[in-house]
């Protein structure tokens, strides 16, 4: 299922760091629909998950094709200069699956701190695509052309989060 939504976000007709983003909304949405199937991501390659798993292939499989997906659309970034040159897809592509798997696997008592700090998990979950965009992108811009790009693919990054009046109290 999250191959088949890789390859859908690769097919779209938008700059490669566009595709980069848009795969991540559906990691998400794959997270949101799938939970059991992300927890089979989760823990496979952990001592919870048998190799001896019949499951333990497809899932390696699956998700090696899905980074390997993910890496096309940073070679796609970095030829298109929308993602910076310097970076290497194999290991972007990487730490971004890390990283969704990460905040999409996040523990409840995490879920907790970011609420008590007056912020849902799925602000939380949005906002890493608003921090890590300028981390890939040259210059450290949010994206080389317009945020329009990513708008009219059915992805919004959000602006910062609002400030909140109240002072918090120092420990």
């Amino acid at each position: 299922i999250l191959t088949e939504r890789y390859t859908e976000c690769m097919e779209r007709e938008v700059l490669g760091i566009v595709k980069v983003v848009l795969m991540g909304q559906a990691y998400y949405r794959f997270s949101q629909e799938y939970p059991d199937y992300l927890r089979l991501i989760h823990f496979y390659g952990s001592e919870r998950f048998s190799r001896e798993n019949p499951y333990a292939a497809e899932i390696g499989k699956g998700y090696g094709t899905c980074r390997r997906i993910l890496a096309d659309a940073i070679r796609e970034g970095i030829d298109d200069g929308t993602i910076r040159p310097d970076l290497d897809p194999f290991l972007t592509s990487m730490y971004l699956m890390i990283s969704f798997m990460g905040i999409l696997s996040l523990e409840n008592r995490w879920k907790l701190v970011i609420e008590a700090e007056g912020f849902s998990y799925e602000q939380f979950a949005s906002e890493f695509f608003r921090f890590i965009t300028p981390a890939i992108a040259p210059d450290g811009r949010t994206h080389s052309t317009d945020l329009r790009d990513f708008e009219s693919s059915g992805f919004l990054l959000t602006g910062p989060p609002a400030l909140k009046k109240e002072k918090r109290r120092q420990p």
